[in-house]
């Protein structure tokens, strides 16, 4: 078990704290059960955010940027512009398979479901799970195994069901 949720969060908000407190831009801890780095997602906004990230397999939920870029910037209709964009929520290494020998998460063509992982992003050997966020078919894969994305880059294109 990673250790109790309680323990973790009491830790963080005493970590949050120290780094208001001390004026810090980035706090960094680690011990045999977790790892935690604080620091500004945005450090020349005038209010404070906090980025917070926890040495443990993450999961995102909800959709994670599905934009359809080729309607918003060129206007027109092209095929492209028919299909929802998942682009990455981080910068990192792409992984379309959660070990090397086990068979891709999705493979074009292939039918998802909103709350299904499509890949993995490795920032740090930390790792976070990209879910769908729709349900469609996967029509193209942007990335190949070990690519280095942006955050913002597109993943996948999926046709909406």
């Amino acid at each position: 078990m990673f250790c109790s949720n309680k323990k973790v969060i009491s830790k963080v908000t005493a970590l949050l704290s120290d780094f208001d407190y001390y004026d810090l831009e980035r706090l960094s801890y680690k011990n045999k059960k977790f790892g935690v780095t604080i620091g500004f997602k945005n450090p020349k906004s005038s209010r404070p955010v906090h980025s917070v990230s926890v040495e443990k397999v993450s999961s995102i939920d909800a959709p994670i940027s599905i934009k359809n870029f080729d309607t918003l910037t060129q206007g027109g209709s092209s095929e492209s512009s028919l299909y929802h964009k998942i682009v990455s929520p981080i910068t990192g290494a792409y992984y379309g398979k959660p070990k090397p020998e086990d068979p891709s998460f999705v493979k074009e063509g292939t039918i998802v479901e909103s709350h299904q992982t499509v890949c993995l992003l490795e920032a740090m050997k930390m790792f976070t799970e990209v879910k769908a966020g729709i349900k469609g078919k996967v029509v193209k894969i942007m990335r190949e195994e070990g690519d280095f994305v942006a955050e913002g880059d597109t993943l996948f294109e999926i046709q909406p069901m």
